[in-house]
């Protein structure tokens, strides 16, 4: 495999006392897995916490007999990406996604504990709970393992919550090897999961302008804040609730005083859709506006420079036609398995799975562990749905590689 950064494999292994004395048959041991990672504090910022979870994930990979790779962020300071899949050369592969970074930290105010079969604490559902559900999944579908042409691959992102920055390439590289993608966000409600998620598309605008006496000389200035409210207030109305765009002004500023016309301004916006179609139709809209300026001079020999920069381009993730099929083979084990119904749901945050989306794919997100509050102070996982997601998960794996679906 070949990426576009460059590799480094662990020299030194700092847990192989630990994974030595530990049975990965046993139940307790995923449960004391969860406890270790959650009692790390891991906030996309601090790299260390991610890296040191990431090192204890990447040591039991080792010890589940994958090869293992950690790849440094050529883009931003962050953790490094983890990389795992089972050993063979493989033309395709089944694709886990989960990530190892958190929203909050660890601290007095959010500390680790368990409460009538509940853990509580940052990062717990959203996502260690759903690292360890892949990794049980992973585990318990290697040592059933069928005959089969499909390789297993694990894939743990040390920023997901900042949106994954400095890994896009790879996780385009590797989808197109990944048949079947299943995102290990938290489920929904009871054990619901999702089969769409928006994309987004983020912009960064400058204004510029020429600066004057508002009461001397206001004719002789060009008022970037005229332009800002001129254009935002157009492209505020692009949002269309029944083909499920959205366009949200996220930040504005701009101006020095009430008696100076400004010459700087800046908005920040978020646009959400849910096709590639939808995203272009509006993003060409946007881009459109501001690429003629609203406001000149009085003579119509300037206007205001308008400028932006996509900073976010997160593409949609549309399934639900496509893996509809692999969304009732799961739904048929739950039923068979633990008597359950499940439904499945489209929804507006975006993910890694996103980018992995792309025609001909199947992918399923939200096979997660059960439980609330996430990016919440009052964040918890079910305990008992590690188990449960991760025996639905594993046949579904088995399912996949017998060529039954």
């Amino acid at each position: 495999m070949t990426f576009f950064v460059k590799l480094f494999f662990m020299k030194k292994l700092i847990y192989s006392e630990y994974f030595e004395k530990v049975n990965l048959e046993r139940d307790h041991f995923w449960k004391q897995l969860l406890v270790k990672v959650s009692s790390i504090s891991s906030k996309s910022s601090d790299v260390k916490g991610v890296n040191e979870v990431q090192q204890i994930i990447a040591e039991l990979c080792l010890k589940m007999g994958l090869t293992t790779e950690l790849i440094k962020n050529q883009v931003e300071e962050s953790g490094d990406l983890l990389i795992a899949q089972t050993k063979g050369d493989y033309s395709k592969y089944i694709t886990l996604i989960c990530h190892s970074d958190t929203v909050f930290e660890l601290n007095a105010q959010r500390p680790i504990y368990e409460d009538s079969g509940k853990l509580f604490g940052p990062g717990v559902i959203d996502d260690k709970g759903g690292m360890v559900v892949a990794l049980r999944s992973l585990y318990m579908a290697m040592k059933q393992r069928v005959d089969t042409s499909t390789g297993i691959r694990f894939v743990c992102s040390p920023n997901e919550e900042t949106g994954s920055t400095g890994f896009h390439k790879i996780f385009d590289q590797l989808k197109n090897d990944s048949d079947y993608i299943l995102g290990f966000e938290p489920a929904i409600g009871a054990g619901d999961v999702i089969l769409g998620r928006k994309g987004n598309r983020w912009y960064d605008i400058e204004f510029k302008g020429i600066k004057a006496h508002a009461g001397r000389h206001h004719q002789n200035g060009l008022n970037a804040c005229s332009e800002l409210s001129q254009q935002l207030s157009y492209i505020h109305q692009l949002t269309n609730y029944e083909v499920g765009t959205t366009v949200n002004i996220g930040k504005i500023d701009g101006g020095q005083a009430h008696n100076v016309v400004s010459d700087c301004a800046s908005a920040q916006l978020d646009v959400r859709f849910n096709t590639f179609e939808t995203k272009e139709h509006v993003c060409e809209q946007i881009e459109e506006s501001l690429n003629q300026s609203m406001v000149e001079s009085i003579c119509g020999t300037k206007s205001v420079d308008v400028s932006f920069e996509v900073v976010d381009d997160c593409p949609p993730f549309n399934g639900v036609e496509e893996s509809e099929e692999l969304f009732h083979k799961l739904k048929s084990i739950y039923q068979s398995k633990f008597k359950k119904d499940i439904n499945y749901h489209v929804v507006g945050g975006a993910a890694d799975i996103n980018y992995f989306s792309s025609p001909g794919k199947k992918l399923i997100d939200g096979l997660g562990p059960l439980g609330e509050g996430m990016h919440t102070e009052n964040e918890y996982v079910d305990l008992e749905s590690i188990n449960t997601r991760s025996l639905a998960v594993t046949e579904l794996i088995q399912q996949i590689q017998k060529g039954v679906i």
